[in-house]
């Protein structure tokens, strides 16, 4: 009671506690002012958390113009980032697959052998992966978005990578080291920060968070697959995801514990200025980069053999190659190097173009990318927004394929239809959701998540997606619909059931 009255005061003259008092108004009024402070504190705890992933995100991922607000819901991310409390058919078990006698395709590691060689890479429907080396981060639901690896992911039929890198520079322990054994990743012959490095190794993030992988094991597994299998391709946005920071490619995934690496002569990411070109100091990016591309024995052959040259060929003009062009290739969507004014390309201190620019909106692509929501309640305009480019998908390819335009190509001969961009849809959200909740629904099943959302629609056909009920129970109709490819989609925690409704799209692999 002592500690009742510290807080409430004393009661009236004469009060007596028990049955029978009367409260006094002031009392209720305290009581009323507790209650408000205790649910502040429960929502500013709530609130950090989200704002915790938001600002990462926001700092280091995405530099969009961008009006926010939190509104207040039942349906806060779910702290489960198992797939043992999910029920959802289309999420999960990725390669499954291989022990079904009704698999759809014999291969999955080759499945694109039965394209046709003229087919432009714009009308195939192709399984992808968001975030695709975040495996490692078992239990951290708001960055964790795969639960396979890469090499399981590529055997799966999965040809779309989503790969973010930062400029890992050595931590300052590291630094004295290299001082007093002349390190090959430090270079002391400036004063200034940004000439204290030679930028040659690149981490894989999320955010600013580590996902255990490095580039150079990233591109070995890739430059693998395809010597594996020459007649597939992958496609792989490399984006740069951040500023350089410390860290090391042994680091164990998560936040590494060392202090902010801020460079200190300009901005560490502008392309080169004229008074810095005698000094020779590229983006840090792009020197980590050209080392792996020239220099780096692990990657460099495989560059040469398997990344696609977008200065030759139908890219240089603009459009999509077709899939005999890129067989046995990587085809690049270049994010990189991140600028304080976004898309500068080309000039005299430009970025040499690696691969296909990336844009959510230009000849080549047509990339749907609405990612930031505030709670589940909110999938529903996320749905609506991934169907919408699945429809211009199918369509581009539908009307391409009736007109049978078909063009010849400067450099090699063969023919093919390129027609409009390449078609992007992320099935993927975070912020105020975890990638898991938006990906397979809530753990109590209230909300359907987006896989199961886009897998029920692909599979019902052009004949029957658009029918909302049966798309919702995966209902399929007695005659046998029709198909038509709906470019790339993108899924965090994708099951083997999403990745055949996908490749189902394409007409050379159905089999009715």
């Amino acid at each position: 009671m002592a500690a009742l009255r510290h807080v409430f005061g004393p009661g009236p003259a004469g009060a007596i506690s028990g049955a029978g008092s009367a409260p006094h108004p002031r009392r209720f009024l305290r009581l009323g002012l507790l209650a408000a402070v205790t649910v502040l504190l429960l929502l500013g705890i709530r609130l950090s958390t989200v704002g915790n992933v938001f600002l990462s995100e926001w700092l280091t991922v995405d530099r969009r113009p961008f009006s926010f607000s939190f509104p207040l819901s039942s349906s806060s991310p779910s702290s489960s980032s198992t797939a043992a409390s999910r029920t959802s058919p289309f999420s999960f078990r990725l390669g499954a697959a291989a022990n079904r006698s009704d698999r759809l395709v014999d291969d999955y590691a080759a499945w694109m052998a039965a394209a046709p060689d003229t087919l432009s890479l714009t009308h195939l429907a192709l399984p992808g992966t968001h975030d695709t080396l975040t495996d490692r981060l078992v239990g951290n639901v708001g960055y964790r978005c795969q639960d396979h690896g890469l090499a399981a992911q590529l055997a799966a039929g999965v040809r779309y990578l989503d790969v973010r890198a930062r400029v890992q520079l050595p931590p300052p322990e590291a630094m004295d080291e290299g001082r007093a054994s002349d390190d090959d990743t430090v270079n002391n012959t400036h004063d200034h920060d940004h000439h204290r490095y030679n930028f040659t190794a690149l981490g894989i993030y999320h955010g600013d968070v580590y996902t255990g992988y490095d580039f150079a094991a990233v591109a070995q597994t890739v430059f693998a697959f395809l010597t594996a299998n020459p007649s597939e391709t992958v496609v792989l946005r490399l984006k740069e995801e951040g500023v350089p920071l410390f860290g090391r490619a042994d680091d164990p995934p998560g936040r590494a514990p060392y202090p902010p690496a801020n460079l200190t002569t300009g901005p560490s990411l502008s392309p080169p200025r004229p008074e810095e070109e005698e000094e020779e100091a590229p983006a840090p990016f792009l020197a980590a980069f050209a080392h792996y591309r020239l220099h780096d024995p692990r990657t460099a052959a495989g560059f040469a053999a398997h990344v696609y040259n977008v200065t030759a060929g139908p890219a240089a003009n603009k459009t999509i190659p077709t899939v005999g062009e890129l067989r046995g290739k990587v085809l690049l969507l270049q994010e990189f190097p991140y600028y304080p004014v976004p898309g500068f390309m080309g000039g005299k201190h430009g970025t040499a173009a690696y691969g296909i620019p990336w844009a959510l909106a230009s000849a080549q692509l047509a990339v749907e990318d609405y990612w930031q929501l505030p709670d589940l309640a909110h999938l529903d305009g996320k749905w609506a927004a991934v169907r919408k480019n699945l429809r211009a998908a199918a369509a581009a390819a539908a009307a391409a394929a009736a007109a049978a335009e078909s063009v010849t190509t400067a450099d090699s001969g063969t023919t093919g239809v390129h027609n409009g961009p390449l078609y992007l849809s992320h099935l993927s959200a975070s912020v105020g959701v975890t990638p898991i909740d938006a990906a397979a629904g809530s753990a109590n099943g209230s909300v359907v998540g987006l896989n199961d959302r886009t897998g029920f629609w692909l599979e019902a056909g052009d004949d029957g997606a658009d029918d909302a009920a049966a798309a919702a129970a995966g209902a399929m109709h007695e005659r046998s619909p029709s198909y038509t490819p709906v470019g790339i989609v993108i899924a965090d925690f994708p099951g083997q059931r999403l990745v055949d409704a996908v490749l189902r799209r394409n007409s050379f692999l159905f089999k009715g």
